[in-house]
């Protein structure tokens, strides 16, 4: 293996947390969407205000 600079690790270990949060948020999102589509008769008016609120948001 090929010696790297400080500032290639600094920059590998920024992209690797990228790829871990990218993989965070849509592990998170595909959980609510499922989620939201099973609770979606119990309680209607929250889960619209939460898509509401997420979809404002991002």
């Amino acid at each position: 293996m090929p010696q790297m600079s400080p500032l290639m690790w600094f920059y590998l270990f920024i992209y690797f947390i990228m790829i871990l949060y990218i993989m965070v948020v849509y592990i998170y999102w595909v959980s609510f969407i499922f989620f939201s589509m099973n609770s979606l008769n119990k309680n209607m008016n929250l889960e619209s205000k939460m898509v509401c609120l997420y979809k404002f948001k991002w």
